[in-house]
C-alpha cells in the first residue's frame, strides 16, 4: 500500500521560494552565476 508522505513546512517554504524565483526570472534578462551570488553574499556578511 502506497502512502503519501506529508510535506514538511520546510519543504513547502523551499517550494514557494523556488516558484517565486521562477516567476521573477521570467521578467528579467539578468542571470547570475553561483560565483557572483556567493561573492555578493560574502560582501554583505
Amino acid at each position: 500500500m502506497n502512502t503519501i508522505k506529508p510535506v514538511s513546512d520546510f519543504e513547502n517554504k523551499i517550494y514557494v521560494k523556488l516558484k517565486e524565483a521562477e516567476r521573477e526570472a521570467e521578467h528579467t534578462k539578468t542571470r547570475l552565476s553561483s560565483k557572483d551570488v556567493w561573492k555578493a553574499m560574502r560582501a554583505v556578511l
